[in-house]
């Protein structure tokens, strides 16, 4: 399968808890910080 690399380019200050919850299950946790996650 194809694969994703995701950047978190913005902080989840003054974010909805729901999207704050979403940044953390892609395994992102500080400005920056990226994973590469597998095309579903």
């Amino acid at each position: 399968m194809a694969k994703i690399q995701i950047t978190l380019v913005r902080s989840t200050i003054h974010q909805k808890p729901v999207m704050r919850a979403t940044v953390r299950c892609l395994g992102l946790r500080k400005i920056g910080s990226s994973n590469t996650l597998e095309a579903t």
